[in-house]
């Protein structure tokens, strides 16, 4: 029993250290760490959420695409899975299908009644922006922002194109 409370514990601090790693931008040092506590709990969602980021912020989109498609073979219905899913496509430059994982994430976001503000329901919403505009699509990407900043009344996306 002891040797399980004190897995967690690694675990938390392994977690711990690669998250604040990568809010320093200090992606190779982040990734061992959160490669390092993924060895101990491989379906830990949390831990598969910050290896994608981590792994794109090292141009390794492949890797973050398995990380985060690990995390929504776990959690499916996760809209902030599919949200960070299309930010990594984003990245990665494939803008239709980053489109189809942010229309996938809004749509369970309104399933879930979501707070707009509370949620990052407006976050969701600049994503698909995001993908369209960079789709040319840009009437649409439009539309999305209106539709985005009258539920949200967001001042992020108040502020896009200002």
């Amino acid at each position: 029993m002891r040797q399980v409370g004190r897995a967690v514990s690694v675990f938390d601090s392994l977690y711990e250290s690669a998250s604040t790693l990568f809010i320093k931008g200090e992606y190779d040092a982040a990734s061992k760490f959160v490669k390092e506590a993924l060895s101990m709990r491989p379906d830990n969602c949390e831990a598969l959420r910050l290896a994608a980021p981590t792994m794109a912020g090292l141009d390794d989109y492949q890797a973050a695409m398995d990380y985060i498609d690990r995390a929504i073979s776990i959690q499916p219905d996760d809209a902030d899975l599919h949200d960070a899913k299309a930010g990594i496509l984003i990245g990665a430059n494939s803008f239709a299908d980053a489109e189809v994982e942010a229309r996938t994430a809004l749509g369970i976001a309104k399933m879930d009644d979501r707070m707009p503000l509370i949620d990052g329901l407006d976050f969701i919403y600049l994503t698909l922006v995001d993908a369209l505009a960079n789709q040319g699509k840009m009437e649409e990407a439009q539309k999305v922002l209106d539709e985005g900043r009258v539920l949200t009344k967001s001042d992020l996306l108040e502020s896009v194109g200002k």
